[in-house]
């Protein structure tokens, strides 16, 4: 029967499926298939979008669909900061970020190793202050971003206190 439609649980696996696979067609069959059969976009359907069209590297997409949901968990909103960040777009990395309402360590570690990785330690050791300042503690890896930020810029004497926080 044409009529018969896949409940949201087996709409998710099959996204999360077709994800894995890395075959973009996939993702377009799918895109289509929801558009044609006007499927209602839950919370945990719009995550496997988001998801599945990061992994793919396409972020227009994924933000498409991150920007449909009504709640947004602290885990996908880190996601799209990282894919972002790993795409170079570093605009739409910090739109996200400062769209949180909470913020983790992992999620400013995320977006401090994104500036740092991509050749903006500046900005990298600014985010690093104002995790700080926001009375988050770092760890090892949010401190390796910043020492690796401090000696692109040359700045070896706030790299050694860096260290010693």
């Amino acid at each position: 029967d044409s009529n018969v439609m896949p409940d949201e649980m087996i709409l998710c696996n099959i996204v999360s499926a077709c994800g894995r696979t890395g075959n973009t067609s996939y993702n377009r069959a799918i895109y289509e298939f929801l558009k044609e059969n006007d499927v209602r976009m839950d919370t945990h359907l719009l995550t496997s979008l988001v998801t599945m069209y990061a992994g793919a590297g396409c972020m227009d997409m994924a933000m498409k669909f991150y920007m449909k949901m009504s709640v947004r968990s602290l885990f996908i909103s880190t996601a799209m900061v990282s894919r972002f960040s790993k795409a170079g777009r570093l605009e739409e990395a910090r739109d996200v970020f400062d769209q949180m309402e909470k913020k983790d360590l992992v999620c400013w570690t995320t977006m401090i190793s994104g500036y740092a990785e991509s050749d903006h330690p500046q900005e990298a050791l600014r985010v690093f202050e104002e995790m700080c300042r926001s009375g988050i503690k770092p760890d090892e890896i949010a401190i390796c971003s910043v020492i690796s930020a401090c000696a692109n810029l040359g700045a070896l004497d706030k790299a050694k206190w860096i260290h010693d926080y």
